[in-house]
């Protein structure tokens, strides 16, 4: 099994998979690597332009925030990387679902799924996306949201993507009609 059930309350919890978690940290420290060779490659020419130097400057710290993210989100004690329950599904995988925070049953129209560059989403298409968008950031990711609904994704959790769908589908089709106080 690789999730838990918590039988009292209809808890479904699926934990991070510290596994692929370090996979894509490895992807972030080989692309930090990279932008350090950029800025080591630019120092080390006959003429330095300054905007390639600052380029890849940006690129470099960018990268090394990304990467020190990741790997404070590694550490973190909290498993719990997506929970399906009664009331809703939390998922903390992506910053928009970690912000929008637990999705009611009710307020999820539709569910789809898509394959993005090669990572395949189970989105939440919301009735009122307003009501949880309101709480994330703005600009692209906002109007996205509100268009296509909340992606969630197994590449961080210790399941599989049709195992996920299939208690995903299960829940949603068990609660979606009962409101909860």
């Amino acid at each position: 099994m690789v999730y838990k059930m918590h039988e009292n309350t209809e808890e479904i919890v699926i934990e991070f998979s510290k596994k692929k978690q370090l996979r894509i940290g490895l992807f972030y420290l080989l692309f930090i690597m990279a932008a350090v060779l950029f800025t080591y490659i630019i120092l080390n020419a006959k003429t330095i332009k300054i905007w390639y130097l600052l380029f890849s400057i940006m690129l470099t710290g960018i990268s090394v925030v990304i990467f020190l993210k990741n790997l404070a989100h590694i550490l973190n004690r909290d498993r719990a990387g997506l929970i399906l329950n009664r009331d809703g599904i939390l998922f903390k995988g992506t910053m928009a679902g970690r912000k929008a925070g637990l999705i009611k049953w009710q307020d999820v129209e539709l569910l789809t799924k898509e394959k993005i560059y090669r990572s395949e989403f189970i989105f939440l298409k919301l009735k009122d996306p307003e009501k949880y968008v309101d709480k994330m950031m703005r600009g692209e990711v906002r109007e996205r949201i509100i268009k296509n609904g909340i992606g969630i994704t197994n590449d961080e959790l210790k399941i599989d993507l049709s195992t996920m769908e299939k208690l995903i589908h299960e829940y949603y089709t068990k609660y979606k009609q009962t409101p909860r106080p």
